[in-house]
């Protein structure tokens, strides 16, 4: 023992690593917010590790969920109660927040996917019924009902846009 371990000892001065355990997340339970970890030391496994401070609150904040089998670090409050601090490999994060900002901004808002799909579809209808009003157009004059002077209109109508032609999936908000 060195000079500085045996002044620590002396004042007992915890070691911060005490309080770090590297381990795997065996069990994630994503509505708790509770999971499972087994230390990679061998000591006995952990049991409702935190994934979030509070797992009784209804506004979560931010969250990492591991996928199950990946490391986890975790912080230890005390001998047997512990928070997840960080993840190998993500299965889902959670955002709840007033505002989320992405490479600064600069694109823009996020599109409200169901308000773009009833705009383009609303729009989509109009164009439609104009075609279809087009195409059966007849002109009336005193020897009788003439076609228009203009070529027929062939274009079919338009397919009528749909969520899962725009949405990214792995972006919710």
């Amino acid at each position: 023992m060195n000079i500085k371990e045996t002044l620590e000892r002396l004042i007992n001065v915890p070691n911060p690593s005490d309080n770090v355990v590297l381990g795997i997340a065996t069990e994630v339970d994503d509505t708790k917010f509770l999971c499972k970890v087994s230390p990679t030391n061998g000591d006995a496994d952990l049991l409702d590790v935190r994934l979030c401070p509070d797992t009784e609150a209804e506004n979560k904040g931010f969250i990492l969920i591991p996928k199950e089998n990946s490391f986890v670090y975790v912080i230890m409050d005390n001998a047997v109660t512990g928070f997840v601090a960080m993840v190998s490999e993500i299965e889902n994060v959670i955002f709840n927040c007033d505002k989320i900002v992405f490479n600064n901004g600069d694109l823009g808002g996020m599109v409200k996917i169901n308000d773009l799909i009833t705009k383009l579809n609303n729009i989509e209808n109009k164009l439609n019924a104009l075609m279809t009003s087009y195409k059966s157009h007849t002109h009336t004059h005193s020897q009788g009902n003439t076609g228009t002077a203009i070529p027929p209109f062939t274009q079919q109508n338009l397919t009528l846009t749909q969520k899962n032609d725009l949405e990214n999936e792995k972006i919710k908000q």
